[in-house]
């Protein structure tokens, strides 16, 4: 019997990362060169935000000078006696000062930004000042439903495949991190803008939530449905797996990808559209009740039509027409 492949999870060798600086600096990498993880393949040096500031009086500070917050950097006296001083709102460095308008702009000091590859694999292209193109080999895992921008980050795992994540389960440690976790609720999604996460891959939401999402908020993306969907406890356990491993997660294009050099027998290489049904196999189930759900074949009716399915972590067994079943692992 004839059953619709679902290609979820594939892995391909030639997947195109980008990899760029937050401002123009110098690519160390050559086109062509193999790079690792954690090679670094470029620098710049990045200007942070300038305070501008009036003052009264003569400066006794010049142009150049590093100062603190609340040093004083100009002194005057008062038309019925007393001094005037005036001191800096910000640490940095005197860069300009307008005698007409009575202004001093202060520049918080630049940081270095070092560039790493961040993923294994082939310098595909360089764009000078800017960054590089590294094909890589990686497992990419679809989604249903994605908004935001493409990030790339540290993937922290929450909870289980089926646990909605809590408010209090996302602290300061998770700013800059891709949170994986079964369900996002709307409160959890505005708490992890706040503390700086990048990005949420979640097994479903509420539709609702999707007003909520902002373009300058984490990116999101949603793996299996809306509502009470849980996350796949396949890729919910491969994930767990590989903690702490940089991944990027591409919203705008419903891709979750994890650089990854080991074998990967669960994954795809090739997109059939109908696989031979067999028993041991690994499907989601989208009739009514069960929708979204994962199971494993026990048996199959080709009269009829119908399948036979355990449900992975639970100790149920269900039965759907051929129709609302895919197969993802063949």
């Amino acid at each position: 019997m004839k059953i619709v492949f679902l290609p979820k999870y594939k892995i391909s060798g030639e997947v195109l990362i980008e990899r760029s600086l937050p401002c123009e600096g110098t690519i160390f990498a050559k086109k062509g060169s193999v790079v690792q993880a954690f090679d670094k393949v470029g620098e710049g040096r990045m200007f942070l935000e300038e305070s501008v500031f009036k003052y009264e009086g003569e400066l006794v500070k010049k142009r150049g000078d590093f100062v603190s917050q609340g040093e004083v950097v100009s002194k005057g006296k008062k038309s019925l006696g007393g001094q005037l001083v005036t001191k800096s709102p910000a640490t940095g460095y005197f860069v300009k000062v307008d005698t007409r308008l009575l202004e001093i702009t202060v520049r918080k000091p630049s940081r270095t930004f070092e560039l790493i590859a961040g993923v294994p694999g082939f310098v595909t292209a360089v764009v000078a000042g800017h960054g590089v193109l590294i094909t890589t080999r990686a497992v990419v895992a679809l989604g249903i439903f994605g908004y935001g921008s493409e990030v790339g980050g540290e993937i922290v795992v929450l909870g289980d495949e089926d646990d909605a994540v809590r408010q209090d389960d996302l602290g300061d440690n998770l700013a800059g991190k891709i949170v994986v976790c079964g369900h996002l609720t709307r409160e959890s999604y505005s708490k992890g803008a706040a503390i700086g996460v990048l990005g949420f891959v979640c097994g479903g939401a509420n539709f609702a939530i999707t007003k909520s999402f902002k373009a300058e908020g984490p990116a999101v993306l949603i793996m299996e449905g809306f509502g009470d969907t849980g996350f796949s406890p396949l890729l919910f356990s491969y994930l767990k797996g590989i903690a702490t491993r940089f991944v990027i997660l591409r919203a705008c294009e419903n891709e979750l990808i994890v650089p990854e050099a080991d074998p990967q027998n669960w994954c795809t290489i090739t997109n059939p559209y109908f696989v031979d049904i067999k028993i041991g196999q690994t499907a989601q189930i989208f009739s009514y009740h069960n929708f979204g759900s994962f199971g494993k074949v026990e048996s199959f009716d080709e009269k009829k039509g119908t399948v036979k399915l355990s449900l992975m972590g639970k100790k149920e067994m269900v039965e759907a027409g051929r129709e609302n079943v895919g197969v993802v692992i063949s």
